[in-house]
């Protein structure tokens, strides 16, 4: 499977936020438990690349963690049927005033601008004796029928592609106060885009601990084991476009603590932990020739909504 590095690292920085300790050494302060990205045979050089002043006489000082990405694998219990996303760049979003009111119901006008996309939005003010403002709010049902503060009797349509609307309020509309129409448009020269829904995936890590007393390593495995609760855990990533999202994760172990070095004086004793992270991975955006927007909830609690991602892309 080809994976994007730069967006696989973002797993590995929410893991490493995850997993960071502190602990207070015999007669010392509290302080955090160095923890880094790497592989086992190369944890220390990175350690002391990272973090100054680690290494005393040569010896790198206890504790220290460091996690290791072991595979990146499909996940098929998770596999999204029919993962095409079409979407339209370019959608502009307007309100103008086509009447003024005079207290009487029905309404006939053009909108400036075409063709409209469905989701309008009619407000207009209530004709009554009141000092306080009364709204009427009339909608569309995508289907060019206009709903809500309406007249049954009357008309009550939109056409999309014309831009005519009559409609009839329950209502008349108070004197003098103006008719709003809220709306979207599609710019004609607008890019079409096609996303593809993410690929869902398992990512496989392994949490290396190192500490010269049990007592140290029976403590920083078990704060491993308090960030879960009935057996599954989560991590906040930062997707970016769509925002802040949280995926579950699994632990497997802890191994047993095997001592390095053993002895009556300083020793090594290292203890792993296996994690599988349910994660994602984004796939390529191409230009097409179709538009559709859609609002998708995948797995996971990952609602996706590609409305609101391309607005925040300034699409």
């Amino acid at each position: 499977m080809a994976q994007n590095l730069d967006e696989i690292s973002i797993y590995d920085r929410g893991i490493l936020s995850e997993f960071s300790f502190r602990f207070t050494p015999r007669g010392a302060t509290e302080r955090a438990v160095p923890i880094i990205m790497s592989s086992p045979h190369r944890a220390f050089a990175d350690l002391n690349r990272v973090y100054p002043g680690i290494m005393d006489n040569n010896m790198i000082k206890l504790p220290v963690m460091a996690v290791t990405r072991l595979d990146i694998s499909p996940d098929p219990e998770r596999y999204v049927h029919n993962p095409s996303i079409t979407v339209k760049c370019g959608v502009v979003e307007t309100e103008e005033v086509v009447a003024v009111g005079d207290e009487s119901t029905n309404y006939q006008f053009t909108t400036a601008n075409l063709p409209v996309a469905d989701r309008i939005r009619l407000i207009a003010s209530k004709k009554n004796d009141l000092t306080r403002e009364q709204f009427m709010t009339v909608l569309d049902d995508g289907e060019g029928n206009l709903t809500g503060d309406v007249d049954a009797g009357g008309v009550n349509t939109i056409d999309y592609e014309t831009g005519e609307v009559d409609v009839t309020f329950s209502t008349g509309v108070k004197d003098t106060k103006n008719v709003v129409i809220f709306y979207d448009y599609e710019d004609e020269d607008a890019d079409y885009l096609m996303m593809q829904a993410p690929n869902p995936v398992l990512i496989s890590y392994q949490i290396n601990i190192w500490s010269s007393d049990r007592m140290t390593m029976n403590n920083l495995t078990k704060q491993c084991f308090m960030q879960i609760r009935n057996k599954i855990g989560y991590i906040t990533v930062d997707l970016m476009s769509f925002g802040k999202k949280r995926f579950s994760y699994d632990f497997e172990g802890p191994s047993d603590a095997s001592e390095l070095s053993p002895g009556e004086g300083e020793r090594m004793i290292r203890n792993t932990v296996s994690l599988t992270l349910r994660a994602v991975l984004f796939r390529p955006i191409e230009n097409v020739k179709s538009v559709e927007f859609v609002d998708i909830d995948f797995y996971e609690g990952l609602d996706l909504d590609t409305a609101k991602f391309l607005e925040s892309m300034s699409l």
